[in-house]
């Protein structure tokens, strides 16, 4: 979350975990090495880059919030009324609609 909040709507360079793990005094200035430490980094480099490392999008804390929610509706569509889903979740029920109009017109809930 600390990557959203601080680097969120962004790119940020990822390194490869190979430069990583040969060369961690040359990157003591990366922004991901400064947030989640270089152990953490290499793991996420291993998961994400390829042979020359990337540039990564990394997600506003919002959009990753509506798509937690998203996911949500779509597991628990069938389980909850409108107005119980739109209270656990803290929106209103119109935005819960939209939410299920749309997982509809995508056939991921009937």
């Amino acid at each position: 979350m600390t990557l959203m909040y601080k680097y969120g709507g962004t790119h940020i360079y990822v390194p490869t975990p190979d430069l990583l793990e040969r060369f961690p005094q040359n990157y003591r200035n990366n922004r991901l090495v400064q947030i989640v430490g270089l152990e953490a980094a290499i793991e996420i480099a291993r998961n994400l880059v390829g042979p020359m490392g990337s540039k990564v999008y990394i997600p506003t804390a919002a959009s990753f919030v509506r798509g937690c929610r998203r996911l949500w509706v779509r597991d628990y569509a069938d389980k909850f009324s409108l107005s119980e889903t739109a209270r656990r979740l803290g929106v209103s029920e119109r935005y819960v609609s939209q939410i299920r109009r749309d997982l509809r017109q995508e056939g991921l809930i009937e």
